[in-house]
């Protein structure tokens, strides 16, 4: 809305493509002066995660890969459609946990061509492989790439805890003193 594209910060990280997008129908010239100071507005870097947002982005990682491990061969059509869902969305994880805004798909290809060959490789190649295993493969290695920042995807044996509060600290500490004290 015109409110939204009026406020100091984005409403989520997408927005900040809507205020250096090309706008198609203006008639009154409201939306591009308003797109114009937005873009102003809007540079800042996108916050740093918090604790909790860390372990989300590390768990569901870790969720999405296992729940496709064991579907890829009774359920070829769902283990398709999550791998490359996972893909798209490792791009826009890439970002997010560097506190870079999503600067929309082309530029953040363009980016990641530039600034991560290795990545940008491994993309080309998930494509390219009509392969199921091998989407698998190199989806896990390019979570490792992506998530590296935040110490990697949730791996067995570790603890990772979600705040009740997105804002909340010490979870780790906190989670596997309630496992200790409810394990023993």
């Amino acid at each position: 809305t015109l409110t939204d594209l009026r406020a100091d910060a984005p409403l989520t990280e997408i927005d900040i493509a809507i205020a250096t997008s090309e706008l198609l129908y203006d008639p009154t010239g409201e939306v591009a002066a308003l797109s114009a100071t937005a873009a102003e507005r809007w540079q800042a870097a996108t916050p740093k995660l918090t604790e909790h947002e860390i372990n989300m982005n590390r768990f569901c990682q870790r969720h999405a890969l296992d729940k496709v491990r064991q579907r890829l061969d009774s359920e070829p059509l769902l283990a398709d459609l999550l791998l490359s869902t996972n893909v798209y969305w490792l791009l826009q994880t890439y970002f997010r946990v560097r506190s870079v805004p999503y600067p929309g798909e082309k530029p953040a290809l363009a980016h990641i061509q530039d600034a991560e060959p290795a990545m940008c490789a491994l993309m080309e190649a998930f494509y390219a492989s009509s392969d199921r295993v091998e989407k698998l493969r190199i989806s896990e290695e390019l979570t490792e790439i992506v998530l590296a920042p935040i110490g990697g995807p949730w791996r067995d044996g570790e603890t990772v805890t979600f705040g009740t509060h997105t804002d909340a600290e010490n979870l780790k500490d906190e989670g596997e003193a309630l496992l200790r004290g409810l394990l023993g």
